[in-house]
């Protein structure tokens, strides 16, 4: 967990936005698929989310807001 934060915190603002809108696809999809029932593992969904909230949080610690 702390080298994952670790590169995201190095990483630069451009690479965490497109990270952000990756995930957010892909919460998309696992959302459509849970809903035909085509996932398993639902708990996917929540931590993508969490992930998602991680880039977020860096991207306002440095005044950057999407």
């Amino acid at each position: 967990m702390k080298k994952e934060m670790a590169d995201i915190v190095n990483a630069s603002s451009e690479e965490l936005i497109n990270t952000i809108n990756e995930l957010t696809r892909k919460l998309v999809e696992i959302k459509i698929k849970s809903e035909f029932g085509e996932v398993k593992d639902t708990s996917q969904i929540r931590k993508i989310k969490k992930q998602i909230a991680r880039y977020k949080m860096t991207l306002h610690q440095r005044g950057i807001s999407i």
